[in-house]
């Protein structure tokens, strides 16, 4: 068997030939699209429908939130009363969007509204007690009682300082999408879809997707009470960019009511955008991003593009700056803001790369073993998740870094598909973690540094012995393997456009061509490190780029290549051309590497 060149084994996704063939029939599509839905889950021709088209029109609404109403009566009284409200939003892109959701909203029906978020060295993550103090100092001098602290994308784990805010009589409502401990906070309402009493069928939503939905309940009861006039009453599409912004830099499964709203709010994003009626502070970030060419904004281009840089503000700058962006209507303004975002993204990747560098230097310790724990002091908090994913890519292991400060090292955790970080760390020794929370694919802890060297060791054990060993083998997940006809014909790819958006649950199908001769190969990019080629088939040229692959390039050309690809339509001022980008590739002798 001839290795792969970036020697992951090749996993073809297997088929269903019933249900691929059920669906291609009852919904006319090619049998290679129908074979990708069914990869996706969809079984049926309702589901396939669903899929295929995801209007607003499906987004659930007869199976509440938990809380929801409860939340709705605290909103009610606060609008009645006149009393101040403070959002409070967690720093990274969910928690910001979330938080410029709540505080547009909540000001267009009339209430008084601040926002508060966390810095992230001097605070941390969560509903502190500095901003409990704050707010409720704020709304004393303001209204002369306090009122109304409604939290984005965070709050769930925060029972003590949550009890604390409700001692000060602020009312509490809590919206959040983190897997709730044992024990909720007593707060006025509690909305998460990971409540075990919840009945709202999607779990998956973001923390936005969350307070977007607290959004369209209460809406609905402000217009039953006759609060506006029918021409008055706050359009919730506007704030769908900002929904598709949330859920895809998230990285939450992009299926189900996710997969709607992000369609949904890209397509209003795009529209505003080409209209000029797009918030001046998005406009501006996404100018800022050179993304404004022309071409429509993807889901790729918020995954990494516009995410990154509001996240940079609360990694390596001040996070407010981001929500400021987000809700401003001054244009000159939201240029400055966009700018700083930019400078400070550069420097998150100068201090990410400096980072990883002297982690990958701790990392050959541990050569043997299935997990990988490093640290290093004053190693900036706000990208060692950044360094942990990028870890993960090259050493295909559950990776958590820390930075340590004195006594204290938080961490961040990362992990393998397949594989529940959250869960793992439950099975740690509880006496060595002091603090910690996420989910399955990424997960925060906090300890005493000195129990490092324990943590490491219990949790290489923990993965020994309750990981199946299959999860480390690196792998590359496959849709299936097609003809280069196939691919481009006129049919298939009018229906690979309705798969759009891509994101997690829903990647980028990626396909396997056998036996291409790769012309016209070179290198690109200021070092050669990147590689461009056209494939001959049939009379046929179809142009390809593979990225990181100019070191390749001797071996591509010269050799008649197995490759795997995904295709990318290049949308640049209306003129759309389909080319492919080169994954991985292997010197064609036969069946793929690891064909399963």
């Amino acid at each position: 068997m001839t290795p792969s060149l970036s020697g992951k084994i090749w996993h073809v996704h297997p088929d269903n030939p019933k249900i691929s063939a059920g669906l291609a029939s009852a919904l006319d599509i090619p049998l290679a699209i129908a074979r990708i839905l069914a990869h996706r889950g969809v079984g049926t021709e309702q589901e396939g429908r669903r899929f295929l088209s995801s209007s607003l029109e499906h987004l659930r609404f007869e199976e509440k939130l938990m809380d929801l109403d409860r939340g709705i009566a605290v909103m009610m009284e606060a609008i009645d009363r006149k009393l101040p409200v403070t959002v409070y939003g967690d720093y990274d892109v969910d928690g910001i969007t979330g938080a410029a959701l709540l505080t547009l909203f909540l000001r267009e029906a009339g209430l008084s509204v601040s926002h508060y978020i966390p810095d992230r060295l001097s605070e941390g993550y969560g509903v502190s007690q500095r901003g409990v103090d704050h707010i409720y100092t704020q709304h004393m001098e303001e209204r002369g009682e306090p009122g109304v602290l409604i939290t984005a994308d965070c709050g769930i784990s925060d029972f003590d300082v949550v009890s604390e805010a409700k001692r000060k009589k602020l009312r509490v409502i809590i919206t959040d999408h983190h897997q709730p401990p044992p024990r909720l906070p007593e707060a006025d309402a509690v909305i998460n879809p990971h409540r075990n009493d919840c009945p709202f069928p999607d779990k998956n939503l973001c923390g936005a997707g969350v307070a977007f939905y607290f959004l369209i309940g209460l809406r609905s009861h402000l217009d039953q009470a006759g609060h506006w006039k029918p021409e008055k009453m706050p359009n919730l599409k506007k704030l769908l960019p900002l929904v598709a912004l949330a859920t895809i830099a998230d990285q939450v499964p992009l299926l189900g009511v996710n997969r709607t709203m992000v369609r949904a709010g890209l397509e209003a994003m795009n529209e505003m955008l080409a209209t000029g009626s797009l918030k001046p502070g998005l406009a501006a970030l996404i100018r800022s991003a050179s993304s404004d060419n022309g071409a429509k904004i993807t889901s790729e281009d918020v995954a990494f593009r516009l995410g990154p840089r509001i996240n940079a503000a609360g990694r390596v700058g001040r996070p407010e700056r981001a929500l400021q962006l987000l809700l401003t209507d001054d244009s000159a303004l939201a240029g400055e803001l966009a700018a700083i975002l930019e400078q400070e993204n550069l420097a998150r990747r100068a201090i990410e790369s400096d980072i990883f560098e002297q982690a990958m230097a701790g990392s050959q310790a541990v050569v043997g073993e299935k997990s990988l724990v490093v640290w290093g002091e004053g190693w900036h908090p706000g990208v060692i998740g950044i360094v942990a994913s990028r870890l993960v890519e090259k050493f295909w292991k559950p990776t958590v870094v820390f930075s340590v400060t004195g006594e204290t090292a938080k961490g961040s955790g990362r992990s393998l598909p397949g594989l529940d970080l959250h869960k793992m760390l439950t099975l740690c020794d509880g006496s060595i973690l002091e603090k910690f929370g996420g989910h399955a694919g990424a997960a925060g802890i906090t300890m005493k540094s000195n129990n490092l060297e324990s943590f490491r060791e219990n949790f290489e054990k923990v993965i020994r012995e309750k990981c199946d060993t299959s999860l480390f083998t690196p792998v590359l997940a496959v849709e299936e393997e097609l003809s280069v006809k196939e691919m481009f014909a006129d049919t298939f790819l009018s229906n690979y456009i309705r798969l759009f958006p891509f994101g997690k649950n829903n990647p980028e199908p990626l396909f396997v061509l056998r036996g291409c001769t790769l012309g016209s190969v070179r290198t690109i990019g200021v070092d050669g490190s990147h590689l461009r080629f056209t494939l001959m088939d049939s009379g046929r040229s179809i142009d390809g780029v593979g990225f990181n692959w100019g070191k390749h390039a001797p071996v591509c050309a010269g050799e008649k290549m197995d490759i795997v690809c995904r295709l990318q339509l290049n949308d640049f001022k209306g003129r759309r051309r389909w080319e492919l980008v080169l994954v991985d590739g292997a010197v064609s002798t036969g069946p793929a590497p690891g064909r399963n």
